[in-house]
């Protein structure tokens, strides 16, 4: 697999904030809650994540060894995202 080269998957999580901050806890639990210093959006907490409806991650990791298995950025968007697709 060649080395990770900066491009990310947007992912827009479950059916409400709650769902969203929940992802938020879970990675946040994993230490894998990254900031892209390509952009300007500098999420490290779950309030600047409510703020900016967005976070994100690169590392895939083993959650039993904490062992990195995958690197890709992962921008994950709440459905209040302004560019939620399905936002009327």
């Amino acid at each position: 697999i060649p080395e990770y080269d900066g491009h990310h998957v947007a992912l827009y999580v479950g059916n409400c904030q709650e769902d969203f901050e929940q992802a938020f806890r879970n990675c946040d639990l994993a230490g894998v809650v990254w900031v892209n210093p390509r952009f300007r959006d500098k999420v490290t907490t779950l309030e600047g994540a409510k703020g900016q409806k967005q976070f994100r991650f690169k590392d895939i990791v083993d959650l039993r060894t904490g062992e990195r298995v995958f690197e890709l950025e992962h921008e994950i968007r709440s459905v209040e995202h302004h560019a939620w697709p399905s936002k009327p």
